[in-house]
């Protein structure tokens, strides 16, 4: 399974805070993509460098879609978990796509 994070908008950054947090480096500009724990990812674990709300988070990567989880496996190791309880804290907001 793979999950994608859709851009919501992208602006160039002026300094000051990020997210919940202050900047730890000087971003030349940032996109906001929704995507995070609402969606049943973990909070202790970021999918860019902030997050901004529980839906949504920023990277400095830019594209209209990002890939946040590629691997189910290589993400519960990263939570501390198993990926079974990754792929099953899937929320119904998701959007999926089934492919063969």
């Amino acid at each position: 399974m793979k999950v994608y994070a859709r851009r919501l908008q992208t602006t160039r950054f002026i300094g000051g805070g990020i997210g919940y947090n202050f900047a730890d480096k000087n971003y030349q500009s940032v996109s906001a993509y929704r995507c995070g724990y609402a969606d049943g990812f973990s909070r202790t674990v970021p999918l860019g460098e902030k997050t901004l709300c529980m839906d949504t988070f920023l990277s400095e990567k830019d594209g209209d879609l990002l890939a946040v989880m590629e691997n189910a496996d290589e993400y519960a190791k990263r939570c501390g978990t198993i990926s079974y309880e990754v792929l099953t804290k899937v929320t119904k907001r998701s959007e999926r796509v089934y492919e063969r």
